[in-house]
């Protein structure tokens, strides 16, 4: 499938926007370099797009509903973020991205009555994007490679049995047959119960040597962590706590969110989608142990700021000092150098653009 939507692009016959826009190329372009000079105003646009759209409900509480538009946030955010920032192949192009989805902070999270919710949800044009910006940097997959990969292929080489964090689920994996030749015939029996607990020890102790894997992995990678990306995470903290007012352990609890539910967890979960592995399989079992390890990781994040259910106390114990637990706050502490362009907002000549302006006019042709 790879080679034939590869033999396409080859067999494409491009033609210049001038000729299929004829007069309206110089409007066209100039639209463009008018969008492509306002991080704020594409912000603007989106978070616009948001409220007018009655399928939205991420938008803020103050915010009131006009007429519907003919395009969805999700056509709108995918259209901005390949048309007019080449899904952040030049640096430039990534630092005008971020200034977007930091304007979006102040537009969507910071006036929301649940911040949290909007990230949760997925909906409004902040996470939309974020999820294009994560998905399509290469520094991204660099860093999920370094961080994952190693403990994802010692998870799929160990997908002989189920590792379930709910003990209820744990016997419904095993056929009737297979769960008589393991635990035995009558449940109430004490033979029973003993073999019951010691498949369930084992169990834990492979979840909880897994995990351990992969904390180390993620703790290990976070100098490679983009830089764009540490520099969101932090002003969305500052966001939070200097315009919303909220305290510092409210403010790194939803940027934990931000940075280990929906990268890191969705990366474990979804190896293959982010590029850590390429050609190997993933069965159903190593599917279902990722999910169950994402979920713990994600746990053991949050676990400073809420309690744990009690299924996941038993494994909690056994990570009280871990490092996943600060992760966030390690990010925080991190010093940036400048960033491409020192967020200025207008893209560089070196990103293909002529004194700010990426779309020339036609008649500049």
């Amino acid at each position: 499938m790879t080679f034939g939507v590869l033999a396409t692009i080859d067999d494409a016959q491009l033609k210049p926007a001038y000729r299929r826009l004829n007069h309206h190329h110089s409007t066209v372009a100039a639209v463009l370099n008018g969008l492509l000079s306002s991080p704020r105003g594409v912000a603007e646009l989106l978070h616009a797009t948001d409220t007018a759209a009655p399928a939205s409900v991420d938008a803020p509480s103050s915010s009131s509903s006009s007429c519907p538009l003919p395009v969805s946030t999700d056509e709108l955010t995918r259209a901005l973020h390949s048309l007019l920032y080449g899904h952040c192949v030049f640096p430039g192009d990534e630092t005008l991205l971020v200034e977007v989805l930091c304007s979006l902070v102040h537009l969507q999270i910071v006036p929301h009555a649940d911040p949290r919710l909007v990230l949760r949800r997925g909906t409004a044009a902040f996470p939309r994007l974020l999820r294009l910006f994560t998905d399509g940097l290469y520094a991204v997959k660099v860093f999920l490679t370094e961080a994952l990969h190693d403990s994802v292929m010692l998870v799929l080489c160990q997908d002989d049995s189920f590792l379930d964090i709910d003990p209820n689920k744990m016997l419904l994996r095993f056929t009737p047959s297979d769960r008589t030749r393991r635990f035995g015939t009558d449940p109430t029996t004490a033979e029973y119960e003993r073999r019951v607990t010691a498949h369930r020890r084992n169990v834990v102790e492979k979840l909880v040597l897994l995990t351990h894997s992969f904390i180390k992995g993620i703790v290990d990678a976070l100098h490679s962590l983009p830089a764009s990306l540490v520099w969101l995470v932090q002003q969305l903290h500052t966001a939070l706590v200097d315009g919303k007012r909220l305290p510092q352990g409210q403010a790194s609890l939803i940027c934990t969110d931000l940075l280990v539910t929906n990268l890191l967890c969705a990366a474990i979960a979804n190896p293959e989608t982010y590029g850590i592995i390429s050609d190997t399989p993933v069965s159903p079992i190593a599917r279902t142990n990722l999910i169950q390890i994402g979920q713990l990781v994600q746990v053991l994040a949050l676990s400073r700021h809420e309690p744990p259910p009690p299924i996941f106390q038993v494994f909690t114990r056994q990570f009280e000092d871990s490092p996943i637990i600060g992760v966030v706050d390690r990010v925080l502490a991190l010093s940036l150098p400048p960033m491409e362009g020192g967020l200025t907002g207008t893209a560089s000549a070196s990103d293909g653009g002529k004194d700010g302006e990426r779309y020339a006019p036609m008649q500049a042709r």
